[in-house]
């Protein structure tokens, strides 16, 4: 625990490709890949990379970076900085494999195809807002840059975020 320490690591696994009865999953092998360069000294982690590498597409490089730091040296306020980027993803594989084909249920045979009546439902509580939050984070801020983004027929340009996090307060 006094001493620092380092991880350094990089995972691959090639030619992924899951099937199912219905042969309704992607037929291409896909790929993904991790690199991870971190070190632990003084409670406080340095994370120089941390890379996803998912199989690339026409339309993107799909390698999704994170690098920061974050000071746990104090239990209930964990302060630091972390970047995500990514020039370019393209989730569609991966979501087709994992999102699955959903049909409409069709009634048992014999079986009223109209539903029962919803149950009645109890009283709404009074409109109160609950108490405060206190969060473990002092001055934690994480930021987002993608320069593409595709999901299918979604395409995102140049999405940037920036959440700040501190006690009470999310910005």
């Amino acid at each position: 625990p006094k001493g620092a320490s380092s991880v350094k690591g990089d995972v691959q696994v090639a030619n992924l490709l899951l099937t199912n009865p219905k042969a309704n999953l992607p037929k291409d092998p896909l790929a993904i890949g991790l690199v991870l360069d971190t070190s632990l000294a003084k409670q406080v982690v340095d994370l120089k990379q941390l890379q996803i590498k998912l199989s690339p597409t026409q339309r993107a490089r799909n390698e999704l970076n994170l690098t920061g730091r974050v000071d746990l040296s104090k239990t209930n306020a964990i302060a630091g900085n972390l970047k995500l980027a990514a020039e370019s993803l393209d989730v569609t594989p991966y979501y087709e494999m994992f999102a699955g084909q959903t049909a409409a249920r069709q009634p048992a045979s014999g079986a009223s195809s109209q539903s029962p009546p919803p149950a009645a439902s109890p009283a709404p509580a009074a409109n109160t807002e609950p108490p405060a939050v206190t969060l473990p984070f002092r001055q934690f801020t994480v930021d987002l840059s993608l320069g593409r983004l595709f999901l299918r027929e979604l395409a995102v340009s140049n999405l940037l975020a920036a959440i700040q996090l501190d006690a009470h307060r999310i910005n």
